[in-house]
């Protein structure tokens, strides 16, 4: 089944077009117009298949739609207030996963540049790499809520945001929790060469709170990246050839996470091919003692305090996949990735299909 799944995904993928990982892409903005009311339907409908031959992930499939209608005004340009719902339900269980209220304040500071409260923009998924997050989070996590500074231009894109995951009140039995993060990538160089660029992410994860009842330890967890990207101009059936490595490093600030480490660090490279048909990749993944608490369970150390009679401290794996997606319609698009993991004689993969609909309607125009 799964590699009939893969075949079809390959035959379905040739007639569509590529723009990599712009698939992860909602809470796109509206036309701006002051003083107007829009109505604003987002959704994702996905199919992911996970076959893992691994000692840390087990296989597993993905399978539903996430939907979120939501008012949109605008009293000024520079001002974008949203209010709506969030609902996700996978198919064949029948309690929904999440269905949370839906509420946004974007505040234009300068041309480029963006405050917002409430539930946050993740588009790309802030444009973390696979190994510190995992791409599928778009699909299945809760809707990130918090505080962002957004710029993002030619020159720069800048994101900084704290996620709040759980909120406490004194004498709760629980932790708060919260993940910080920012993503950056500097632009050398212009249009119309090749382009190279230093991207620059980092993220916290953190368990504790002063007021809380809870027995367990502080626990803060950091990832860093740092990294340097080029873009080639091709011509033909190439239209470019993109080059990028990374270095990551782990650092468990307090020691309370339980791992049989502190400290640790990985290499990541990513060379890709944008076609016509798509885009073709090649990735080799290369670590030490690395762990990232929402990154991709597959490049994980482990598996640690099991009656297993192995302990994988480091991960050495290469992988190959192909990406494509087609705009059907105007703010609807359909998606494909295929993906190969080799990790020495094991094998994983993974096949996955999407339907992502951004539309909006203007309602009043005041």
């Amino acid at each position: 089944m799964p590699r009939l799944i893969t075949i079809l995904f390959l035959l379905t993928g040739f007639v569509y077009s590529i723009s990599a990982q712009d698939i992860f892409v909602s809470n796109l903005p509206v036309e701006k117009k002051d003083n107007a009311l829009y109505f604003k339907f987002e959704s994702a409908s996905f199919f992911k298949n996970n076959e893992y031959e691994s000692y840390v992930a087990d296989g597993y499939t993905l399978t539903g739609t996430w939907l979120r209608p939501k008012f949109v005004y605008s009293p000024s340009n520079s001002v974008q207030l949203e209010l709506g719902w969030h609902y996700l339900k996978f198919n064949g269980d029948e309690n929904a996963t999440w269905n949370l209220p839906w509420f946004s304040a974007k505040v234009g500071l300068f041309k480029n540049t963006q405050l917002i409260f409430g539930n946050l923009k993740n588009n790309y998924n802030h444009r973390l790499i696979q190994p510190v997050w995992e791409p599928e989070r778009f699909l299945t996590d809760k809707p990130e809520a918090g505080f962002q500074f957004l710029h993002n231009s030619e020159r720069l894109y800048f994101d900084a945001w704290i996620n709040w995951e759980q909120f406490i009140v004194k004498g709760d039995p629980f932790q708060e929790h919260f993940t910080a993060g920012i993503s950056s990538e500097l632009n050398l160089s212009g249009s119309g060469k090749i382009r190279f660029s230093v991207p620059v992410q980092i993220l916290f994860h953190h368990r504790g709170g002063e007021i809380d009842s809870s027995p367990l330890k502080v626990q803060t967890l950091s990832n860093m990246v740092g990294g340097l990207k080029a873009e080639i101009p091709a011509s033909g059936i190439f239209k470019q050839v993109n080059l990028s490595g990374y270095y990551l490093t782990f650092n468990d600030g307090r020691g309370n996470f339980g791992l049989p480490f502190e400290k640790g660090s990985a290499f990541f490279s990513d060379i890709s091919v944008d076609t016509k048909i798509g885009q073709i990749g090649f990735q080799i993944w290369s670590s030490d003692k690395f762990y990232a608490v929402k990154g991709m369970k597959l490049l994980l150390p482990g598996p640690f305090n099991s009656s297993a009679n192995y302990d994988i401290w480091g991960k050495n794996l290469f992988s190959v996949y192909f990406d494509t997606q087609k705009e059907i319609i105007n703010g609807i698009i359909f998606g494909a990735r295929i993906e190969g993991w080799f990790e020495s004689s094991l094998f994983s993969n993974t096949a996955a299909i999407y339907l992502i609909v951004n539309q909006d309607f203007l309602l009043k125009q005041f």
